[in-house]
């Protein structure tokens, strides 16, 4: 006994209220197909987004675009301020956030240049190791260079 699909088939006498129930029917199926083949390709991307986002990022979820979606907790040196704003938005330091992967890499990117100059005013010298010259201007212009201080 083999299992054969109804197909709607002009050679049937079938009468049309029939016909529409079956192509209705068939209609439904194939949207519960194309749905089951769209929740599967869902569930590959949830499962290659894990894999291939960066390491030091944790993924909460994907939001209703297909996107992923992060919790990250703004912090700021003091020279930065209370807050980031971003397009008339205020992300304020010490706060967790959901934030999309584009708005996680600008927001960190900011406070990486936010702690660069906290660094550059009050941090440690980075030029600390490097050999220290006494550049004058001596006759005509001429830059004297001098390896140390001492003479």
């Amino acid at each position: 006994m083999t299992d054969k699909k109804l197909t709607l088939n002009a050679d049937l006498d079938l009468p049309a209220e029939i016909r529409e129930k079956l192509a209705n029917y068939e209609k439904m199926e194939a949207r519960a197909q194309r749905a089951d083949a769209i929740e599967a390709e869902r569930n590959k991307l949830k499962q290659l987004l894990s894999e291939k986002v960066s390491p030091h990022l944790d993924m909460v979820s994907l939001d209703d675009n297909g996107k992923p979606s992060y919790k990250h907790m703004i912090d700021l040196p003091p020279v930065g301020g209370f807050s980031i704003r971003i397009n008339g938005v205020d992300f304020f330091h010490g706060q967790v956030y959901d934030l999309d992967e584009d708005m996680m890499r600008c927001i960190m990117d900011i406070e990486y240049r936010c702690w660069q100059h906290e660094r550059s005013i009050r941090g440690s010298n980075e030029n600390a190791y490097r050999r220290q010259f006494n550049n004058t201007l001596g006759p005509n212009g001429v830059i004297n260079t001098r390896r140390s201080l001492m003479g």
